[in-house]
């Protein structure tokens, strides 16, 4: 063959093999342009009224949400204890919804820029993974790094990428799917704020108890009963962060309390209201950790003696026992057969000795002659 014909071939060759590469292209850009606007996970919001698990790999934690009866969803890895509902809906949902606004990097060096790399690998990523009662998965996203977020019903932008996929997206939506297994349960324990505490007493074996009352000549504030002679409080600001020891109490984690041993040397806190509620929490600490566990009760004669107090020229507030006794049983409804870990500062209040709260009078004069 003669070298000119062959040069003549090698050019139409490249032409032909040119002409494909950038039709492939082309069809790729027109796949990607027809897919902006579009849902990044096709056909699942028809089918979220079938989510039976949602499945999350985050950072540092894996764990699964699983609906149950009455559509009840709980942690499976927490013993079942119960979830937010409307935040479970609200990721189910913004799944769904996912609209995708522009193609991003395709490029798996690029991913972890955008937070879409492997979860659990990724510091970024969260991986959710909504399956049905049959185990048949509905749809699954890696949520990456969020540009803008929802707020005042304007949906947020979230850097995403299908799992399997290489191209990733800029996708827009309602959206919030924490890695974190608290953000998606109420782990507040108790509200009883210290302003409604008649008395808290802090009892350890073989030790003197510890209580605290309202000091009748500072109204607001406390005191503790029992300081021995020679004896004066380290701080005074004690005996109120004593009582507030149930005010905005939360959890760090939480089991079935038959799986706690609270036959250990537990300690006992006693929180009681001048109008009939009593609240005591039994803890134990084990491998550094404390637990305890609730029990709330209903004191029908205290309250039938409370006397709410009247603001000045005007007549005292109505005051309706049976919502205190109907508070007393829906604490237990969330108390009932659970143990919850307390950070080391949530535990402090409720586990106080009175060595803990006193030092002698002449301390200071001690260490003035130092």
């Amino acid at each position: 063959m003669k070298s000119s014909t062959l040069a003549v071939l090698v050019a139409a060759t490249v032409v032909i093999v040119g002409g494909a590469s950038y039709a492939l292209y082309q069809r790729q850009q027109a796949s990607a342009v027809a897919a902006q606007g579009g849902p990044l996970l096709p056909g699942l919001l028809a089918k979220v009224n079938n989510a039976a698990s949602l499945a999350v790999v985050g950072p540092k934690q894996t764990f699964t949400l699983v609906k149950g009866a009455g559509e009840v969803w709980t942690i499976a890895e927490k013993d079942g204890y119960p979830a937010k509902g409307d935040v479970v809906k609200k990721a189910i949902i913004g799944m769904a919804e996912l609209r995708t606004v522009e193609p991003r990097t395709g490029n798996p060096e690029m991913y972890e820029r955008l937070g879409v790399g492997e979860p659990g690998k990724d510091p970024e990523s969260v991986g959710l993974t909504l399956k049905d009662a049959g185990g048949a998965t509905l749809g699954a996203v890696i949520l990456g790094k969020t540009k803008t977020y929802d707020s005042g019903g304007k949906e947020g932008e979230y850097y995403v990428r299908v799992p399997g996929q290489k191209e990733s997206w800029l996708a827009a939506a309602r959206l919030q799917a924490p890695g974190d297994v608290l953000r998606w349960i109420d782990n507040n324990v108790s509200r009883l704020g210290r302003d409604r505490v008649a008395s808290a007493t802090i009892a350890h074996p073989g030790e003197p108890p510890v209580r605290v009352v309202p000091d009748a000549d500072k109204p607001g504030e406390f005191r503790l009963l029992g300081i021995p002679a020679g004896q004066k409080l380290k701080s005074s600001s004690d005996p109120n962060s004593t009582a507030g020891g149930l005010d905005y109490l939360a959890f760090d984690d939480v089991k079935k309390a038959d799986k706690v041993d609270f036959t250990k040397g537990p300690m006992t806190a006693v929180y009681s209201t001048a109008d009939g509620l009593d609240v005591t929490a039994t803890m134990v600490v084990l491998d550094g950790k404390t637990w305890a566990k609730f029990n709330a009760a209903f004191d029908a004669a205290r309250a039938a003696a409370f006397k709410p107090k009247a603001e000045e020229g005007k007549d005292p507030p109505a005051f309706d026992a049976k919502k205190v006794e109907t508070e007393a049983a829906d604490l237990n409804k969330k108390f009932d057969g659970w143990a919850f870990q307390l950070s080391d500062g949530n535990a402090k209040p409720l586990t106080r000795k009175m060595a803990d709260l006193l030092e002698s009078e002449t301390k200071d004069e001690e260490k003035k002659a130092n």
